[in-house]
């Protein structure tokens, strides 16, 4: 077994200050002073735990909150935590906050104003928009800012007539907010501002948040246009594009087509090489991955060039090269034959039957053993067994990893020129040739291999002698048992660990399983573990006293190995003795048992891992809720929502993932209600994205909401799915009765820009009763 590795944990202060937060939550009201005096704490995690707590106690907590922000104004920190506990408040605080707008000092009224956008309450839409319009410019700015968070066809609407107003305080931060509003009809009022001195720059960078296929246009005429600063920036706007599509939609496939689409992108791309030269790393980044989305001979003769740069350019070329088309498969042979190592490097991954194989024959001798491994893993790949003898002749090349990368080469390919060459290469006089030899027959497990892998049993070399025994493991018969039952019994440690791990995999026959037994008394600890790890694997139930009684080897990791034994033996005893193990001191011990119990699915286990779930040690609590995920009681929804607000970010993670591949509709159900508390939606999103059975269902009778944002990220759930099914689901999105559901699937339904998906768009242009989404569908089904 392998654990992960261990996560960050919290100082020991920190916890004891956690568990002071939580002891004052529980005593309600009166605790509430103590609590905002910790609003100020250093440790943002502590401070943290103070605003869960403050937003956890609902309603006698807001007034408390509310006084800081009207009195208690000398700490940012204070006043940022008030903030944020305001905004996340389990209580009812919209007409509270609201009278705060009336405050006379503009800095109360900002706070307001955040708060009322942050919780995004569509009420006070029409005050904010009033407020726009405020003297006081930070005040307009925060209501411009909220706006945006709350979205809507009146706040997208005055966010247009803000941008477009030639008013400079206003015109810049709603330029900002427009791009984040996800709303198609920001993309026309920002291309307007390109051409404006002023703006443009801004107005691009904005361009690039709306995730749009229709910004793509703008931009490359942006990009087109005089100057090599407008380039560059259009360029990494481009860039942002592409990746904001693939985060809201699961593909970046619209704004991929819209690029192709360009009738001079062979200009563009010539236009971006030229802007090279006095480009940040970042711009080449960025102008890397839109090379690679225009496709074109010359993208790819230019990224090619720029594999050679440094990291990070180096790299993004590279994985531009990897998503082109391989319609350009000419222009890669070049590489191959003419390019430099590192050129040869980034394209060989690429490399199809379409290039001539001795191009990729050549490779296989380059300077550099990168360049010579992924050679041998192309030759590999393209699957020409009869082209196997190039890899034989790389077993003697000086690099460890170019050996085995052509091993692992002539292991795909197979064939009889494989086992003849394989057969003549184990005797060889070159102890490394024969142990390649012997690696290559332990792998097939040819009936002739016997004979060869018996002798080099003997080999002077202990490492031909250690892969012989892995061969003869995979052979049948009793005259490979025997060899591995003499090889139990060596002097040598090492081929005693072998034979043991290779006993696991025969039969339990008396004379194996006695082998076995007796190994567990090996004065070699990780002979003990293999010897522990076989009798597991084969089941011996009567070896559990003996298993039991390693749980107290003073090497910990057989104390491991029993425990995993123990875990596959299954039955009363061996659960006893994981229930046990699982409140051991020893925490390695603890989690090799939880682990165990996960895989026996003992509802008798259920306690112990809801336990170690909300343990002290980060690590374990890791451990408890992986191995939880295997039950289906009730109690495991609920460890593992919980766990998704754990302090630690693996844990959190962890959790997520298990609520992510968890079938049936309560799973889905969870994982809604946390999208609109857990402090990184966008992962709760990828999570609900995973096409687990009955999500796309859930998801579906989820969308009867009229929020906005949730109704985004539920349909972008969908879209990031990408089967059949939830793509159906997002056409039949376009019938929902709430209009926020219908926005918000006509967005995503253009970015897949299928046939269906634009049809679907076209009728609700003509059809739907909303005119903001009939104005919607029409211009994301011409884009």
């Amino acid at each position: 077994m392998s654990l992960p590795a261990a996560p960050q944990t919290w100082s020991a202060a920190e916890l004891a200050k956690l568990a002071k937060v939580d002891r004052a939550v529980a005593a309600g009201e009166p605790a509430i002073p103590q609590l905002v005096a910790m609003l100020t704490e250093p440790s943002w995690v502590v401070r943290r735990g103070v605003v869960r707590g403050l937003a956890a106690m609902g309603d006698v907590a807001v007034s408390a909150l509310l006084d800081v922000l009207r009195m208690r104004r000398d700490d940012e920190t204070r006043i940022a935590a008030t903030v944020d506990a305001l905004a996340a408040s389990t209580g009812y605080v919209e007409a509270k906050v609201v009278a705060l707008v009336n405050d006379p000092d503009p800095a109360v009224v900002c706070d307001a104003v955040q708060v009322l956008g942050r919780r995004r309450v569509l009420s006070a839409v029409p005050l904010l928009r009033t407020l726009v319009d405020a003297t006081d410019e930070n005040v307009a700015v925060s209501a411009i800012e909220a706006l945006g968070r709350i979205g809507g066809s009146a706040a997208v609407e005055t966010l247009i007539a803000a941008a477009t107003s030639n008013d400079f305080f206003r015109v810049f931060p709603a330029i900002d907010v427009l791009g984040r509003t996800g709303d198609p009809r920001a993309v026309a009022p920002l291309a307007s501002l390109l051409s404006t001195p002023l703006y443009g720059l801004e107005a691009a960078r904005s361009l690039a948040r709306t995730g749009e296929s229709s910004a793509v246009a703008p931009l490359v005429r942006f990009l087109s246009g005089r100057g090599d600063a407008n380039m560059r920036t259009a360029a990494v706007a481009l860039a942002e594009l592409h990746d904001r599509a693939e985060e809201r939609h699961g593909s970046p496939a619209a704004i991929v087509r819209a690029l192709q689409a360009l009738p001079d992108a062979a200009v563009v791309s010539r236009r971006l090489s030229h802007g090279f030269r006095d480009a940040s790393p970042v711009e080449k980044v960025a102008m890397s991955v839109v090379l690679g989305s225009l496709g074109s001979q010359e993208s790819v003769a230019i990224l090619t060039e720029l594999v050679d740069e440094p990291a990070p350019v180096g790299g993004a070329a590279s994985r531009a090269l990897a998503r082109l088309s391989l319609d350009a498969q000419a222009e890669l042979g070049r590489v191959l034959r003419d390019g430099s190592s590192a050129q040869r490097l980034a394209v060989l991954p690429l490399v199809t039957r379409a290039v001539d194989p001795a191009l990729v024959d050549a490779c296989l001798t380059d300077e550099d053993a990168e360049v010579r491994k992924a050679a041998c893993d192309a030759v590999g790949r393209l699957a020409e067994p009869a082209r196997v003898g190039v890899l034989f002749d790389r077993l003697d090349d000086p690099s460890a990893t170019v050996v085995q990368a052509a091993i692992s080469a002539i292991q795909s390919l197979g064939g009889v020129e494989t086992e003849k060459r394989a057969l003549a290469l184990s005797a060889s006089s070159a102890p490394s040739l024969r142990r390649s030899g012997v690696r290559i027959l332990s792998y097939f497990g040819y009936p002739s291999s016997f004979e060869p892998l018996l002798a080099a049993t003997l080999d002077p070399d202990a490492r031909v002698r250690e892969a012989a025994l892995g061969g003869i493991a995979l052979i049948d018969g009793e005259a490979a048992t025997r060899v591995l039952l003499d090889a139990a019994g060596a002097s040598s440690e090492r081929t005693r660990r072998v034979a043991f791990k290779a006993l696991g995999h025969r039969n339990a026959a008396p004379d194996v399983v006695e082998a076995l037994v007796a190994g567990l008394d090996d004065v070699d600890a990780w002979s003990r573990y293999y010897a522990a790890q076989s009798l597991g694997r084969l089941a011996v139930h009567d070896a559990e006293a003996t298993l039991e009684r390693l749980l107290a080897d003073p090497a910990g990791q057989v104390r491991v190995a029993a425990v995993e034994a123990l875990s596959l033996l299954g039955g009363d005893r061996a659960r006893t003795a994981l229930l046990a193990a699982s409140g051991s001191e020893d925490e390695d011990i603890r989690r090799a048992a939880l682990v165990g119990l996960g895989m026996s699915r003992d509802p008798a286990a259920l306690a112990a891992l809801s336990s170690a779930a909300v343990a002290a040690d980060a690590m374990t609590r890791l451990i408890a809720v992986s191995a939880i995920a295997a039950f289906d009681a009730p109690v495991v929804l609920d460890a593992l929502v919980a766990a998704t607000a754990d302090i630690d970010d693996s844990v959190r993670t962890a959790a997520l993932g298990c609520l992510a591949i968890r079938p049936g509709p309560l799973a889905t159900a969870a994982l809604v209600r946390i999208l609109g508390t857990n402090e990184a939606p966008d992962r709760v999103v990828v999570a609900l994205s995973s096409p687990a059975k009955g999500r796309v269902a859930g998801i579906v009778d989820a969308l009867s909401t009229d929020s906005e944002e949730l109704a985004r990220q539920l349909v972008s759930a969908l879209g990031r799915m990408g089967t059949d099914e939830s793509t159906q689901a997002l056409i039949g999105a376009m019938t929902n009765t709430s209009a926020a559901v219908r926005k918000a699937a006509a967005a995503t339904l253009g970015a897949l820009g299928s046939e269906a998906s634009l049809e679907t768009l076209r009728l609700a242009a003509a059809h739907d009763p909303d005119p903001e989404i009939r104005r919607v569908a029409s211009l994301l089904s011409q884009s």
